[in-house]
């Protein structure tokens, strides 16, 4: 042997450094892997938490933010019983007949707009502001406002408008009626480009019920009072309108002052938010988002858990199965339904679901194809 090659051999410092760094890059290595999961879902709570405040209704209602007043905060709770929907409507409004309520004693109409500091519209003949009151009802987190109107001859004029997270006034045979089913004049109208504003007229001598609060003075309470009433209906921008009428109206005055009202009125942009204290309850959409977030979290950490010590053809195979059947449903489910809040459309979100869901499920199926084979 060389005596060059048996000293080099001898001299084995620079062998032991070099092992030494190979072995340190490796640990490293395998330290950056596992914090890759913790990374990963660290970000994906973030990113949900951040889309749900952002494309939440309510954020986007910002122009009487500066408010300090509290909506709730004018009114004085009272008991009640009842929940006021449309019965001609009914195609859109049973989601409200499973709403428990909160009720709030009526103050008047100038009381409410100083104090929350907003203008209401003046009214068509022959309704005047002055005789206005104001109902306020709570299904524990939002409330909703009843705004009502008697006349000397005792016609009325009452204007509701609840916060809904979701645009669901959509019928396909409704919107190709000419009349309700006791023949009263049902017409649409667009109140915008993409908004259908329905407006039924008593037209016979019978007809669906107009529903609408009532405080009992004797009973110090809240009730539902049903009466005949014309009838408009709409959803816009985070609000169902239902607006109701009797006595001898000018049509076109009528129909153009709902327009005005649902367009431009200032109560919308009020901060509608307004959790009770009693109420220790999520809304079933919240407690759905984080029931959903749970489950994909779990998922992905259990995966991530179990592999980490698994063969890279393993890994592969493991995240495309995940990816298929638990990621694509959850993470799809979770984007659509928070899409379909920030364009309250129902149809939105089911739209949106019909893209994600074949898109994720393509992604998993081909991290298991790659992972049947390739050869690591």
């Amino acid at each position: 042997m060389s005596p060059y090659k048996l000293k080099e051999l001898r001299n084995t410092e620079k062998h032991e450094q070099a092992v030494f760094q190979h072995v340190k890059k490796n640990l490293n290595a395998r330290k950056n892997k596992k914090l890759i999961p913790v990374f990963v879902s660290i970000m994906s709570v973030a990113i949900m938490v951040f889309l749900l405040l952002q494309f939440s209704p309510a954020s986007t209602n910002t122009q009487h933010a500066a408010s300090d007043v509290r909506i709730l905060e004018v009114f004085e709770q009272i008991g009640g019983d009842g929940v006021v929907t449309s019965e001609a409507f009914k195609e859109f409004d049973n989601h409200r007949n499973y709403v428990d309520l909160y009720y709030f004693k009526p103050v008047t109409l100038n009381h409410f707009t100083f104090a929350n500091d907003v203008t209401f519209p003046e009214l068509p003949a022959p309704y005047q502001k002055n005789t206005g009151e104001v109902i306020a009802v709570n299904d524990g987190m939002q409330p909703g406002l009843q705004f009502h109107f008697k006349n000397k001859d005792g016609n009325l004029l009452n204007i509701s408008m609840s916060k809904y997270f979701m645009d669901n006034v959509h019928d396909e045979n409704l919107e190709m009626d000419e009349t309700d089913s006791f023949g009263n004049k049902l017409t649409r109208q667009s109140l915008t480009d993409d908004t259908l504003l329905y407006h039924l007229q008593q037209t016979t001598d019978s007809g669906y019920v107009f529903s609408y609060f009532h405080y009992n003075e004797s009973t110090n309470t809240i009730n539902v009072t049903a009466t005949r009433a014309n009838e408009f209906y709409t959803y816009y921008n985070g609000f169902i309108y239902q607006i109701g009428y009797t006595g001898d109206v000018n049509t076109e005055e009528m129909t153009n002052f709902v327009k005005q009202f649902i367009l431009t009125n200032e109560m919308q942009y009020l901060p509608m938010e307004h959790p009770l204290i009693e109420t220790k309850r999520f809304r079933s959409g919240e407690i759905a988002i984080f029931t959903a977030s749970c489950l994909l979290l779990l998922g992905v950490g259990l995966t991530a858990f179990f592999t980490r010590h698994a063969k890279l053809k393993t890994k592969w195979l493991a995240w495309g199965v995940v990816t298929m059947l638990v990621i694509t449903p959850l993470l799809s489910w979770l984007l659509s339904f928070i899409y379909g809040i920030y364009e309250g459309d129902g149809f939105a979100a089911i739209g949106m679901l019909m893209l994600l869901l074949p898109l994720f499920f393509l992604v998993g199926l081909i991290v298991l194809i790659v992972g049947l084979f390739k050869k690591f």
